[in-house]
């Protein structure tokens, strides 16, 4: 009886879908990835300034590890149904923010690019 309530659940969590992170969840996995590429508190300053160098080898890697801490971009691909959700304009905003998905070979130059039509086109969830 047990296992069948863990499996129901599990089954709930699973049919609920994607659930918005939270401004926390965003620090969180901000912590995580300025630890693992060791980002300097100046570049973190300009990070906060919206200034973000592809030819800084660390900044495409940051960025992609946010986006993959927060579960929105996985085996180099932006999960569009969860990224509209995150974003909180339904829908109507899938043509844009599929319209910003890069298509380089390197997958962390993707997410980097991607984030920064994402900036130019207003399709950063609130807070990012």
């Amino acid at each position: 009886m047990k296992i069948f309530v863990a499996v129901l659940c599990m089954a709930a969590v699973a049919a609920a879908g994607y659930v918005p992170r939270t401004p926390e969840d965003l620090n969180r996995a901000r912590g995580v990835c300025v630890k693992k590429y060791e980002i300097t508190t100046e570049r973190i300053a300009e990070y906060r300034k919206r200034i973000f160098r592809e030819t800084d080898k660390e900044t495409p890697l940051y960025v992609a590890c946010v986006f993959e801490q927060l579960g929105l971009y996985r085996e180099g691909a932006f999960v569009t149904d969860d990224y509209l959700v995150q974003l909180g304009k339904g829908d109507g905003a899938r043509e844009s923010v599929v319209g910003c998905y890069d298509k380089s070979e390197d997958l962390t130059i993707r997410a980097f690019r991607t984030f920064l039509c994402f900036i130019e086109k207003g399709l950063l969830p609130e807070g990012y």
